[in-house]
């Protein structure tokens, strides 16, 4: 007998579709040249800028829709592979609990403990899900995933998901030219979110440069999602990418949790 992961792989896949529809969508805004970027420098010649004119707005609210529904299907994955393991384990389809069954995200060990959503999921299965707590499980540059998955999936159940049409994602910039000698320069690149007129890089001289200047230009402008800051100091992440992190994390739960429980 073998664990039924078949509505699992169900919502992991439409989770999926969402978000190739959010890449998809994204791709075919950008190559609409939605964006300007023009090169600018102040009268004294100490501070050269690259500016964001915007021509045509992303559409925020709907890629926030689709981004709500791959969160929730990613979210509903994790609820329905502890279902499935309650129905593998008991030989009962609805198993024992049916009522409250739910994957547990916890913030402690005391929360987790206390948690009667896994009914009465063997303890084996128990250590392998509470190996995946936010609390155990971190994550070297954002908070923990499973804590991201959990508040967006909180957060969408009343709100839109924060998107921001923000950030220098990558770039490749070419700046040439001869400063005076002894002139301290320094690089800005914004963090924040892009509008019409934002400032996205500049190089600022202690001393007047007039032989300075931009001589290539290639800027990717993101769409990034907004979260706790994370141990690398940063409160959002490209949204697609972040999207395929918590794909990956809770792929990897169902399989390491439905190994233990065959086991």
């Amino acid at each position: 007998m073998t664990v039924d992961l078949r509505s699992v792989l169900a919502k992991l896949g439409r989770a999926d579709e969402h978000a190739q529809t959010i890449k998809s969508h994204l791709k075919r805004w950008r190559d609409s040249n939605p964006y300007l970027i023009t090169r600018e420098h102040n009268a004294e010649f100490t501070r050269y800028s690259l500016v964001a004119h915007i021509a045509a707005q992303p559409p925020l609210v709907q890629w926030s829709l689709i981004v709500g529904d791959a969160i929730h299907n990613l979210r509903s994955a994790l609820d329905h592979l502890v279902y499935a393991l309650a129905i593998f384990e008991s030989h009962q389809n609805p198993p024992p609990c049916h009522s409250s069954l739910q994957f547990p995200i916890c913030v402690s060990d005391d929360e987790f403990i206390k948690t009667k959503r896994l009914g009465r999921l063997s303890d084996p299965v128990r250590a392998a899900i509470k190996g995946f707590q936010p609390y155990i499980r971190k994550h070297p540059d954002l908070p923990p995933l499973l804590s991201i998955l959990n508040k967006f999936e909180n957060a969408d159940k009343h709100k839109l998901l924060q998107l921001a049409f923000a950030s220098v994602a990558q770039g490749d910039i070419g700046f040439t030219g001869v400063a005076p000698i002894g002139t301290v320069v320094e690089a800005f690149a914004n963090p924040g979110e892009v509008e019409e007129g934002t400032e996205v890089v500049a190089y600022t001289f202690s001393k007047p440069a007039p032989d300075m200047k931009f001589d290539r230009i290639n800027l990717l402008i993101a769409l990034m999602i907004v979260h706790d800051v994370g141990p690398n100091g940063k409160d959002r992440t490209d949204a697609p990418s972040l999207l395929t992190l918590l794909d990956k994390e809770v792929r990897g739960i169902v399989e390491k949790v439905a190994n233990v429980a065959l086991s």
